[in-house]
């Protein structure tokens, strides 16, 4: 049998320590068709929250986040069942999703009503008041939250669900709908992108009633056992968010 020589050792001793040392791969979904915060682009994912999320990873050397995107409603369904461990950006919604639990928030978005431009005209201020019969657009597994909720428990208001962004749009821009909810910057970047494209004039949706403001974050799941690494993965990513925001490289990563 061949002497093992002190180089030979020290080589594994050096790729032992290398892969003790290897950053562990976490895995985060994100909403494929929610510009401009998360959005499929080019086989990646791209968007405000993405960039937010990739840079915070540069200052957790610990761990190597792969991004990948998904449809909203699948994302919620694997995260409950705990075949995924993490999906970006969910609203703070404990009781309407009690499998999940949340990172610090991201950043905070603000939920308005865009409607049809003479509905608007005609006066819709207050909510639910002023919508009484109207049929308001809403993303599939999106969670406006218990005001709107509960104008829809109620009656007042008949909710549509609809998978597309832009197919919620054109819904309203044709009559099929009367409003659309959704965060305001998302919704002004669907339409700047329809209006490039000649699907729109510029003038058929106008922003109406404000609902809320919303803080966005990374939902987590509760499945602990399929992500043994999760309670230290985000308590780096907590750390490395609250750096960059008093930094001001989130606060500039939305202004861009």
């Amino acid at each position: 049998m061949k002497k093992i020589t002190h180089s030979a050792l020290a080589c594994l001793a050096i790729f032992f320590a290398a892969s003790s040392l290897a950053a562990t791969t976490v895995e985060i979904y994100g909403d494929d068709g929610y510009a401009p915060y998360s959005y499929k682009e080019g086989g990646g994912m791209a968007g405000i929250d993405t960039r937010i999320i990739a840079e915070a990873n540069k200052r957790i050397p610990d761990y190597d986040i792969v991004l990948k995107p998904i449809s909203w409603k699948k994302g919620l369904s694997l995260l409950e069942k705990g075949k995924i461990g993490f999906l970006y950006p969910p609203y703070y919604r404990p009781e309407l999703r009690p499998y999940m639990a949340y990172s610090d928030a991201l950043m905070t978005e603000k939920l308005v009503l865009f409607c049809r431009s003479e509905l608007v005209d005609k006066g819709l201020n207050a909510f639910p008041e002023d919508f009484s019969g109207l049929s308001v657009g809403k993303k599939l597994g999106f969670a406006p939250g218990g005001k709107f909720k509960k104008a829809s428990d109620d009656g007042i208001i008949k909710v549509v669900e609809v998978k597309d962004t832009k197919a919620i749009l054109n819904r309203v821009l044709k009559g099929g709908l009367d409003c659309y909810i959704n965060d305001k910057l998302s919704v002004l970047f669907e339409l700047k992108d329809m209006q490039a494209q000649g699907a729109y004039d510029g003038t058929g949706i106008k922003e109406s009633a404000t609902m809320s403001t919303e803080e966005a974050f990374i939902g987590v799941t509760k499945h602990l056992d399929k992500f043994p690494y999760t309670a230290d993965f985000i308590s780096q990513f907590n750390k490395a968010l609250a750096e960059m925001k008093a930094e001001g490289v989130v606060e500039k990563i939305i202004n861009e």
